[in-house]
């Protein structure tokens, strides 16, 4: 896989997944181990709520996914996003609820 791949050097890496996201992830360690890499896995946002999100994109100035304000509360990749209320646009048809990646 090219994230493997990619990571392949390191030992440790960070991933922007936040506990607000979803139910699955409300334990969500700011500081963990990926098992399948073998690598320390840190989510410097775990705790961010989506005001604090929010916030942030407004004092900085940070680029939007332009889908956000086109219907799509949850971005995610190409074959797997449509249209619907958060994550609910997500892996329609489906019993997923996460990609994979993280």
């Amino acid at each position: 896989m090219p994230l493997d791949r990619a990571l392949a050097p390191y030992r440790a890496w960070a991933a922007g997944s936040r506990r607000a996201e979803s139910a699955g992830r409300k334990n969500l360690p700011v500081v963990g181990w990926d098992e399948r890499r073998g690598k320390v896995k840190v989510h410097p946002l775990a705790a961010w709520r989506d005001e604090d999100v929010d916030r942030y994109v407004q004092e900085h100035g940070v680029i939007v996914n332009p889908l956000l304000s086109d219907g799509y509360d949850s971005v995610g990749c190409w074959p797997c996003t449509e249209r619907g209320q958060g994550r609910a646009g997500r892996w329609i048809g489906s019993t997923k609820t996460e990609c994979g990646i993280h």
